[in-house]
């Protein structure tokens, strides 16, 4: 009987993806530990001047372990020393070394600015700071401004702009309700961990065009290109949609839209990648093609101008880890194309993510960047292996059934990702890429088409618009009516770290076992879907007997959530919108296992482990007192109420006095609906009175654990 054999992985088409690891495992241990040793730059001089010895004298076979230990150590500690550095905060010169109540700052616009009604939100990057003008020092760093505006006729600042501003800078806070978008996170990866308001009064211009040169350059074809789609394409929707597909602008996009294509499966196709990259790339290598040229320098020139054309545009479309992936991974692919040599799709992909990280060692924790980097290694592994199981005869058969399975190889790859992230799963992606994304490509064609003859034939760039502007509004109903489907999208998924980790060793031993016939992997396949089903069995059982009340912080509103079990009773003295909704209080739900909202403001409300009556509610053994302007406490003469806490809301006028005299209670609760000044005052009182309190506002949503 022929003994099996399992196929033997070759590492020498692909080095990078074993270099890949050491370097980001040591990017992530920088950001984890942020701690720097003499030690750690002893070793990391030792490993280079080992590495160098070893690779000139060692010539052994049985002994290039040693090189390689040697050559791992080193980019471990590469990553380590690169992660710790590019964290501004440890640089000597960052300016919040001399931040004072009151500052003068002076620093150049580093992005484009996003403009609103209210305000002009800018990145600076700082050169100096003092008290005065005249005590500025040079310093570092990013700041995030907020420039406020008083009518369409204020100045709005642009990229390489020089401003001068005076203001308190603070730093940026962390979220106050649990397990809410944590903004101040998403800005520290951006290595900005300051911001300011500023009023029109006291910032100004005082030079223009401080900025790179070429990203000047880049920047200003960016506006014009969006003041010709804002020209030709009427429609809001349709120009927002335009705008994001061709330039990488999600800004125009309104929430209803995004949550559109979210729930439908074709989000990804408003991220500038592949798809755009390739298109752009091979418009361009097809009209060079058809010039009269030839010969090696020919060769090379085209090379360069493709090349130039693919970063211009990755430049162009705001520089995302999808695009930046993808043009680095094109810019592979055609330098061997040059050289006569074919690349490696893994090793592509592994120099791709090993620049990203060389050069921003943040972008390892950037959503675009795992996302991007795990949809196309998905792709990569799977797509070949799946279309062998059928070929259809048809050509168009053949192409729905490609276009099917990349979506599906897409997906797969990035669903523990979108479950950790996003907590939902569009059911009907598959569908969705079907007519989506060859729609896209038309829109794509269309698009430049469009931006190049506005320069010269205005009829024909208006036929385009009006055409662009119908397409993309089919495209658009056609999103909603998928996002109206049953069952369209299933969410209230969370998933902690760890499980994430143990869904892709899950993925990617099934994909061995399936693919490579290695059967030993099948076992640690088992094994983790094991350990997956008990976590979340065990997070089940201790969900079904979880008792705790929810005091949100949520600006100039009001609500408080009682957890019971897998039901809540939610109250608010003020109407939610949905973004408030789910920017401050789905999550938390969805973490903690909701399954049933029950409404707990109407009179009389009374229900298992809940009672309300008027202002008081009791939610199993804890009782509570919400005060706000209704109430006069004047009237009462009747003997202390005894409550555990009460709730401070909107207008109330009580004093902690009356509050003291009418009340036995353990602790004041000042929400988020109340003003700032009469917080200020109540807090006064209450520590003249030495009165136990929890102010919202500053300390974040309060969480009461009944078990």
């Amino acid at each position: 009987m022929r003994k099996l054999t399992h196929p033997v992985v070759n590492w020498r088409p692909a080095p990078f993806v074993r270099l890949l690891f050491p370097f980001a495992l040591g990017s992530y241990l920088a950001y984890q530990f942020n701690q720097q040793h003499y030690l750690l730059l002893v070793l990391f001089v030792l490993s280079v001047v080992g590495y160098i010895y070893l690779e000139k004298f060692q010539t052994h076979p049985s002994r290039r372990w040693c090189t390689g230990i040697c050559l791992h150590l080193f980019l471990f500690l590469l990553g380590y020393q690169l992660g710790y550095f590019n964290n501004d905060l440890n640089r000597a010169k960052h300016f919040q070394q001399t931040l004072r109540s009151e500052n003068v700052v002076v620093g150049i616009v580093d992005e484009i600015p996003v403009v609103n009604q209210k305000y002009t939100k800018a990145v600076l990057k700082i050169q100096g700071i003092g008290e005065t003008a005249t005590t500025i020092e040079d310093c570092q760093g990013k700041l995030l401004v907020l420039l406020k505006v008083d009518s369409t006729d204020d100045v709005v600042p642009a990229y390489g702009d020089k401003i001068v501003l005076k203001g308190r800078i603070t730093t940026i806070a962390t979220s106050k309700n649990p397990h809410a978008f944590d903004f101040k996170q998403y800005l520290f990866f951006k290595n900005i961990h300051h911001q300011s308001f500023v009023n029109s009064t006291q910032w100004s211009i005082v030079a223009s065009h401080q900025g790179n040169a070429f990203l000047q350059w880049i920047y200003t074809w960016r506006h014009q290109f969006q003041s010709v789609l804002t020209k030709y394409i009427t429609g809001d929707e349709e120009r927002s949609i335009a705008t994001a597909l061709l330039l990488g602008d999600k800004t125009q996009l309104s929430d209803k839209t995004k949550n559109a294509y979210a729930q439908s499966g074709a989000i990804h196709v408003l991220a500038v990648s592949g798809l755009h990259v390739g298109i752009l790339s091979g418009l361009f290598l097809l009209f060079l093609r058809r010039l009269p040229f030839s010969g090696q320098h020919w060769r090379g020139m085209k090379l360069l101008i493709i090349l130039f054309t693919i970063w211009s545009f990755a430049l162009l479309t705001g520089g995302a880890a999808s695009v930046v992936r993808a043009s680095c991974m094109f810019t592979i692919f055609y330098i061997g194309s040059h050289l006569q040599r074919q690349s490696n799709s893994y090793n592509s992909l592994a120099i791709a993510a090993f620049l990203l990280l060389l050069y921003n060692p943040f972008a390892l924790f950037d959503v675009g960047f795992q996302l991007s980097f795990s949809a196309v290694l998905a792709i990569i592994f799977l797509y070949p292996r799946l279309h062998q199981i059928w070929v259809p005869s048809s050509k168009v058969a053949y192409y729905f059934w490609t276009l099917t399975l990349v979506s599906l190889c897409a997906q797969i790859g990035v669903a523990p990702l979108s479950l950790y992230y996003f907590h939902q799963v569009p059911t009907y992606f598959w569908l969705t890429g079907l007519v989506v994304i060859p729609v896209a490509s038309i829109i794509l064609y269309g698009g430049i088409f469009l931006l190049i003859s506005d320069f010269f034939c205005t009829t024909l760039a208006s036929l385009l618009g009006k055409l662009l502007d119908q397409i993309i509004y089919l495209q658009n109903e056609f999103v909603k009516a998928i996002q109206h489907l049953p069952f369209h999208c299933v969410d209230g998924f969370w998933l902690q770290q760890w499980e994430v980790v143990c869904s892709y060793l899950v993925l990617i031993s099934v994909g061995i076992w399936l693919f490579c016939h290695r059967y030993s992997y099948l076992f640690v396949a088992l094994s983790g879907l094991l350990f997956l089903s008990c976590s979340q069995l065990l997070t089940y059982f201790w969900q079904t007997s979880q008792r705790q009340i929810i005091v949100y912080a949520i600006p100039a509103k009001s609500a408080i959530d009682f957890v019971d079990g897998k039901k809540v009773y939610e109250y608010q003295l003020t109407a939610l919108t949905e973004k408030d909704h789910q920017y401050n209080r789905q999550n938390h739900r969805w973490a903690k296992g909701i399954s049933t909202v029950v409404s707990a403001a109407k009179e009389g409300a009374q229900q298992a482990h809940f009672y309300k009556k008027g202002n008081f509610m009791q939610f199993h053994n804890i009782r509570l007192a919400t005060i706000d302007k209704g109430i006069d406490l004047r009237q009462s003469n009747a003997k202390p109420f005894r409550c555990d806490y009460i709730i401070l809301q909107g207008e109330a006028e009580q004093s902690i006095e009356q509050l003291k005299e009418h009340f036995n209670f353990k602790k004041l609760i000042f929400d988020t609906s109340c003003p700032a000044w009469k917080v200020s005052k109540w807090i006064a009182e209450c520590e003249k009175l030495n009165i136990d309190y929890t102010d919202i506002r500053t300390e974040g949503a309060l969480i009461i654990s009944l078990i």
